[in-house]
């Protein structure tokens, strides 16, 4: 955590981590749709009333996780060697996003909830354009030349191929290799005629 956020700031973060843990643990183990919020509340200890001062719906729990990913892969973007070529810092970007959830025995049940819950897989679509966002703000920033438009269409087009691939390697649940399948979907984009 940056060295000027505050001490509140830091209790704040803490006690998000801490619900956010809690209620990934719950929603995994009884569906998202079937964990009321009293639940994930009483499981840390704390009110409902309390719970929502620290996220507005129980869907905000999942997009505290995806915020912080989205500004690591950011990070990560940005940090690449400016003479790479852009599409290999986009496809490297991720590496460290694939790395730590390979480890987490949480995130594959957690990704597959969220694709196969109408309601998460609705407001995750809306997060991926966070994504795109994002990693386009640091593009523009690392290739001024490059417009807008053209930025976005080559960040929309990574975060295509990372979003079905972390797709189908839910969905496969582990069958499918996860660096390997984000490799070949964008060879695939890479290699088009």
């Amino acid at each position: 955590m940056a060295p000027d956020v505050s001490l509140r700031e830091r209790k704040r973060r803490a006690i998000q981590d801490e619900i956010t843990d809690a209620a990934i643990g719950l929603f995994i183990k009884q569906g998202f749709d079937d964990t009321p919020v009293g639940q994930i509340a009483a499981t840390v200890g704390m009110s409902e009333r309390t719970f929502f001062r620290y996220f507005p719906t129980k869907d905000d729990v999942i997009e505290h996780v995806s915020a912080r990913w989205r500004a690591q892969v950011a990070a990560a973007l940005k940090a690449r060697p400016d003479d790479e070529r852009l599409w290999t810092s986009l496809r490297r970007a991720f590496d460290g996003y694939i790395a730590t959830t390979l480890q987490q025995d949480r995130a594959m049940p957690l990704m597959k909830l969220v694709y196969l819950t109408p309601a998460l897989r609705t407001r995750h679509s809306a997060r991926m354009w966070l994504w795109r966002s994002d990693l386009t703000q640091v593009v523009r920033e690392r290739r001024p030349e490059l417009t807008e438009f053209a930025a976005l269409t080559i960040v929309g087009a990574a975060v295509g191929c990372f979003e079905t691939t972390r797709e189908a390697w839910a969905l496969a649940e582990g069958e499918l290799e996860f660096d390997a399948l984000l490799d070949e979907a964008m060879a695939t984009v890479d290699d088009l005629p």
